[in-house]
């Protein structure tokens, strides 16, 4: 006998009101053919609608020890076929007999992703099923109405919509549901296609041996109708719960499971039902309304139709079908879709609580713990507390905590939050245990020196642990148990970053400077941004007693201090102090050290952005380090870093400062310091009193300014004069050469016949 066509499958693309090319036609041998047809007209009138017909594919001839005999006994027949376009044009077709399911993929029409090139084969994969189902029996007793293949995006979209779903009914045993990967597949491999599928079984007391095999199909977003032949059906496509089960002619405006049904009957009846006028017209329409016939869906709108076979139409809508998506999805443990579903922070957590519960059922402690912190207060701290401890997993036990505190602070959790203080008692706990354990550790395998052993760095890295989360998050705790508790055991470092947590920066200070005398740590209690400027002048001083050096270090690193007042707090009495009182010098060279830093930093701004007081100190400062560093003194003074820099007008106390480098000897520094008040002479009677070196004397030049009188009267040609007859009349002694006191009288010649004989009051050189 001829075959019968028994499946199609078209591209939309590819088709319109005049042509349809790239047709599938499958047919009841087994065969899948390639159809076009052109219905134009031309002018010798109507061309032949079956333009071209080939076969593409033969299957039921499988490879040798897969195929099966023919003789009857197996359903060849194509019972569906679906077609969509994936990625970068590539095409992929599903087909369907009664028990198997094939894809095909890969090339850039149907055709070619069923023959492949030259007819080599098909791409991708195909020949052999990704799905087998039992057989349903031969071909005299398969029911063709019973296998049914659709392909479709479950938010629907209408035509041209890139599919992700696919539902193949198998006769009797259920429906198989699955999600497709059209866009992301590997086109070389059919089985990447079709993902998280399985058989969604016709719930027991879904149908009975009276309603027969069933008929037709159509899918909703989460559920599948299946009509029998008395009998309508809604499955839920993930969980395979019984949404809905009801005889349609008897129910009107009924629902059930998200599914309601609306009987609509057809014009003739409606007029006949009007014809009646006893009670019970629309029963007796209802009841002769016929056998149920097929199932037929709006691919825009997502309605479907059942129709009888007497001619009425049943609209079945699915409303609010994502109300409860997420619990469906949540039974299957597919956590991911279940919280895409999810409406509410409430379902969310459950969804999450599950997720935990299944990853400690698979000894994931690790996961447990970040979905536990997840699920928030769906579940009770402490019992998650116990689930973990009772596992011994104490690294899951604190990273469920430290992250179920950083979301609830993350949610604005207020100050005292009780739940808060709990979770970070809790946590407080875990780590001093942690540090106990180390340490015990520690020490026991101290009297095993040469055994190789990472106690001791266990032991570093678990105290290390601890501090971080007191100062992470010890606002948290309750400050005067958590202090007593690490007092009680033994942890007063511990309970020092305690009370720097907390604020107490006298207590975390005091601890630091006077208990441990550690000046490293109080240096980086004393930079916490968090301390308040005056609470750091007030440490300032205790800090620098301890030691200057690591003091200044800090003192400099901080750019929010006030100079001036930390001056007077600490340097007041450091500058002008004895020997005796600090006889390495270290706290005269940690004082001038950063008093240089600040009239440094204040070079180029406001002459009051420094206060005076600091240039005196600085400059007393300088003085005291001399004998050992120089270059301090001269530096300030020779450099203008103590003078205005738009006025020239020296910052400190020029008279104290000349007296106090006169008696360490300083020379030159005191020489700059006479030419920085404008007074030249005394200058210049300084190096000529301290030397006999002429480049000292000449170098009072540098202090002269070009553009105006000194101070004192006394010009640069004055200056020049002084030398020159210095050198005529004293010859500087032996060292002052006979080239020198020509120079000398050479230069005073020079401005003589320049300037005059002593100028005028006004002249300059």
């Amino acid at each position: 006998t001829n075959p019968a066509v028994t499946a199609l499958g078209w591209r939309p693309d590819a088709c319109d009101g005049r042509v349809a090319r790239d047709v599938l036609v499958g047919t009841s041998d087994g065969r899948v053919h390639e159809m076009s047809i052109d219905a134009a007209c031309g002018e010798d009138g109507p061309r032949r609608p079956d333009k071209g017909c080939r076969m593409l594919i033969d299957l039921s001839r499988e490879g040798e020890g897969g195929g099966f005999v023919d003789d009857g006994s197996v359903d060849r027949a194509v019972r569906g076929i679906r077609t969509c376009v994936g990625g970068g044009g590539a095409c992929v077709v599903l087909v369907a007999t009664a028990d198997r399911l094939r894809c095909f993929t890969g090339g850039d029409t149907l055709a070619r992703t069923l023959q492949g090139v030259g007819g080599a084969g098909p791409r991708g994969g195909g020949v052999d099923p990704l799905v087998s189902m039992p057989s349903m029996g031969s071909r005299g007793k398969s029911n063709a109405r019973g296998f049914e293949l659709h392909a479709w995006h479950h938010g629907r979209g209408g035509v041209g919509a890139r599919v992700d779903r696919m539902a193949w009914l198998v006769g009797g045993c259920g429906v198989y549901y699955g999600h497709l990967d059209v866009a992301g597949h590997d086109p070389r491999a059919a089985d990447t296609v079709l993902q998280n599928h399985s058989l969604v079984p016709f719930p027991h007391g879904a149908c009975g041996e009276s309603d027969g095999a069933p008929l037709s199909m159509a899918p909703t977003r989460h559920h599948v109708l299946v009509a029998f032949a008395r009998r309508l059906v809604a499955v839920n496509a993930v969980t395979g719960d019984l949404a809905l089960n009801l005889d349609p002619v008897e129910a009107v405006n009924r629902a059930g499971g998200g599914v309601r049904v609306r009987v609509q009957a057809q014009v003739q009846a409606q007029a006949q039902a009007k014809a009646g006028d006893t009670p019970g017209s629309d029963r007796r329409e209802v009841e002769d309304a016929g056998d149920n016939a097929c199932l037929a869906t709006d691919e825009v709108v997502g309605v479907s139709f059942l129709v009888t076979t007497r001619g009425h139409v049943l609209k079945v809508v699915a409303r609010d079908e994502d109300k409860d998506a997420w619990r469906s999805y949540l039974a299957r443990h597919d956590f991911a879709r279940a919280l895409s579903h999810c409406r509410t922070a409430s379902q969310r957590e459950e969804v999450h609580c599950a997720q935990a519960e299944r990853a400690m059922a698979v000894n994931d402690a690790g996961k447990a713990a970040r979905c536990y912190a997840k699920a928030g207060d769906f579940i009770d701290a402490d019992v998650v507390v116990n689930i973990f401890k009772n596992a011994h997993e104490m690294d899951a036990l604190e990273t469920y905590l430290r992250r179920r505190l950083d979301l609830r602070e993350a949610d604005g959790a207020p100050a005292g939050d009780p739940a808060a203080r709990q979770l970070a008692a809790w946590l407080l706990d875990l780590n001093v245990a942690r540090c106990e354990d180390a340490a015990r550790s520690s020490g026991a395998m101290s009297k095993y020196p040469k055994a190789p052993t990472d106690e001791s760095n266990d032991e570093f890295v678990a105290r290390g642990r601890l501090q971080h989360f007191i100062h992470e998050h010890g606002a948290r705790l309750d400050f005067d148990a958590a202090h007593a508790e690490l007092t009680r055991r033994g942890r007063a470092d511990d309970a020092a970053h305690l009370r720097e947590a907390a604020g107490d920066w006298d207590g975390a200070m005091r601890h630091w400077l006077s208990v441990r005398r550690d000046p490293g740590e109080a240096a980086r209690v004393f930079r916490n941004p968090r301390m308040p400027p005056d609470a750091r002048l007030y440490l300032a001083k205790a800090l620098f007693d301890l030691d200057p050096a690591t003091a200044v270090d800090a003192f400099v690193a901080d750019d929010d201090l006030d100079p001036a007042r930390l001056a007077t707090e600490v340097f007041e009495g450091v500058a002008a102090g004895a020997e005796s009182t600090d006889p390495r010098g270290a706290v005269a060279v940690g004082a001038a050290r950063y008093l240089a830093h600040a009239v440094t930093r204040g070079r180029g701004k406001n002459p009051d952005a420094v206060d005076r007081r600091v240039h005196d100190l600085a400059l007393r400062a300088f003085v005291r380090v001399y004998p050992a560093d120089p270059g301090a003194l001269i530096g300030y003074v020779r450099d203008g870093f103590g003078t205005d820099s738009n006025t020239g007008e020296p910052l400190y106390d020029p008279v104290v400062a000349a007296d106090l480098c006169e008696r360490v000897g300083a020379v030159e520094a005191a020489m700059c310091v006479h030419c920085d008040r404008g007074d030249q002479d005394a200058a210049l009677a300084l190096a000529a009193a301290a030397s006999d070196d002429l480049a000292l004397a000449k170098s009072v030049l540098d202090g002269a300014g070009r553009g105006s009188r000194s101070r004192f009267g006394v010009s640069r040609r004055d200056i020049w004069r002084k030398i020159a007859a210095g050198a005529v009349a004293r010859g500087f002694g032996a060292k002052v050469t006979e080239a020198d006191v020509v120079e000398a009288a050479d230069a005073l010649r020079k401005y003589e016949e320049t300037f005059g004989n002593g100028g005028g009051e006004g002249a300059d050189g």
